[in-house]
């Protein structure tokens, strides 16, 4: 990505808005979407993820986010942005999502990597409202909701969000 490109979204989120909004979830708690990374992304934004392996294998790694590279950041920013989280509310029919700012819950899956096991132990209590697996090989993404389910697929990013306050309906 160049410089002139940086300021330029990683996510498709016109074609999100046209094809999925008010979809909801399956009665499998899931919703597939295709083409969630902007197809002229995927390459840079997977190398950029892979490059920073580590420093997302750290948990929390809010401290370690000044060290990522220009596009790990922006990845981290969209996915925390009120623009992202207005659209996973649209698309999935839940209301008030806040982003996992912290990366508590928030991973890199790759090729040989152990499954995310946290040592806090309140984490029994702490299930994600929504938790995003964006395919780092395809562009897709995989929504589901109210899961403690991390990815077992290889080259996955996973982003969490939870409710504060969810309506009653």
């Amino acid at each position: 990505m160049s410089a002139e490109d940086s300021h330029k979204a990683l996510f498709s989120y016109g074609h999100m808005r046209a094809h999925y909004t008010g979809r909801g979830i399956d009665a499998n708690n899931s919703l597939l979407i295709e083409q969630f990374i902007r197809p002229e992304n995927l390459t840079n934004l997977r190398e950029a993820l892979l490059q920073d392996q580590a420093i997302f294998s750290e948990c929390p790694n809010t401290y370690l986010q000044s060290h990522l590279s220009p596009i790990s950041r922006q990845c981290l920013w969209e996915l925390q942005s009120g623009i992202m989280i207005r659209l996973l509310e649209n698309i999935t029919l839940l209301d008030n999502l806040l982003p996992d700012t912290h990366c508590r819950y928030s991973f890199l899956s790759l090729k040989n990597s152990k499954p995310y096991q946290s040592s806090n132990k309140n984490d029994a209590a702490a299930t994600p409202t929504l938790v995003l697996h964006i395919d780092l090989d395809s562009g897709g993404a995989k929504l589901i909701i109210n899961t403690r389910q991390f990815p077992l697929q290889e080259n996955v990013l996973q982003f969490c969000y939870w409710q504060h306050q969810p309506k009653k309906k």
